[in-house]
């Protein structure tokens, strides 16, 4: 289980290890995934992944929260 305030890491298709930030851009976070923008939305409107936007409203700005995104990519104990 990730410590608090550390940072998640995630391998790259090169077999780097990555320092991934606490939260990341929809663009971002569709290049870790390898999905669309629009899969990445899609997630966070269905529930899949958590999502979040800068305080205030009106803003378009929409943020995805890295561990939730990465739980999503692993496949779960039963493998599927």
């Amino acid at each position: 289980m990730p410590v608090e305030g550390c940072l998640l890491t995630a391998k790259k298709s090169d077999d780097r290890i990555e320092k991934l930030a606490p939260v990341l851009t929809v663009k971002r976070a569709a290049e870790v995934a390898g999905k669309s923008r629009s899969t990445i939305r899609a997630w966070v409107r269905d529930g899949l992944i958590r999502g979040h936007r800068p305080p205030g409203g009106g803003s378009t700005l929409l943020y995805i929260d890295t561990q939730s995104l990465l739980a999503r990519l692993m496949p779960d104990e039963e493998g599927t």
